[in-house]
């Protein structure tokens, strides 16, 4: 068995890996990513915060990539 990666599509989180998406979102170019005009970054990054909530109330640890300064 690997030492990472997915051994299951439907057993529980145990580890995952996740950036903040506040910084990425304010700085994104919304031509390239095509982003309607009611995209807004402030939400965008707040819902993944609440993502990032959920998985931890799952049980999973979340291992953080922290952006460079």
């Amino acid at each position: 068995m690997s030492a990472f990666g997915s051994q299951s599509m439907a057993a529980p989180l145990r580890r995952v890996l996740m950036r903040s998406a506040a910084n990425a979102m304010r700085s994104a170019d919304r031509a390239a990513w095509h982003y309607g005009p009611g995209f807004d970054p402030a939400k965008a990054a707040m819902q993944h915060a609440v993502l990032a909530e959920l998985v931890a109330a799952s049980g999973a640890e979340i291992e953080w990539i922290e952006d460079k300064a």
